[in-house]
């Protein structure tokens, strides 16, 4: 049986999970700059495969480079993503996530693999 309490950490948990959508949204502009980024720094560092060419090949960064097939942002759009993943997410785990979702430091890390 579900508390007040719970039910009310849910609703607060999903609005948070809402204001993280649209702060990953809201940097489309920059989140579009890194297929291109990510296709350069692969030739350069020789991947064949990874985070960098996932992102130029599908359109998607993976939030965690260790779970490419995990949480990822559509580079054509900047939705968090995919539903079912969201919907596991514990409360805790919001501030960690957020840290992963700024586009600016993405596009910092692959114009240092280009230029070193």
């Amino acid at each position: 049986m579900t508390t007040n309490i719970e039910a009310r950490v849910e609703e607060l948990k999903t609005q948070l999970l809402e204001e993280i959508q649209n702060f990953c949204r809201s940097q489309i502009d920059t989140w579009s700059q890194v297929p291109k980024l990510a296709l350069k720094a692969n030739l350069i560092k020789g991947f064949s495969c990874g985070r960098y060419a996932f992102a130029h090949y599908s359109q998607s960064w993976p939030v965690f480079s260790y779970d490419i097939l995990g949480l990822q942002i559509d580079l054509r759009t900047g939705e968090l993503g995919p539903p079912e993943i969201l919907d596991r997410i514990q409360l805790g785990q919001l501030s960690t996530l957020l840290e992963h979702l700024r586009a600016d430091e993405v596009v910092r890390l692959l114009q240092t693999e280009i230029d070193s």
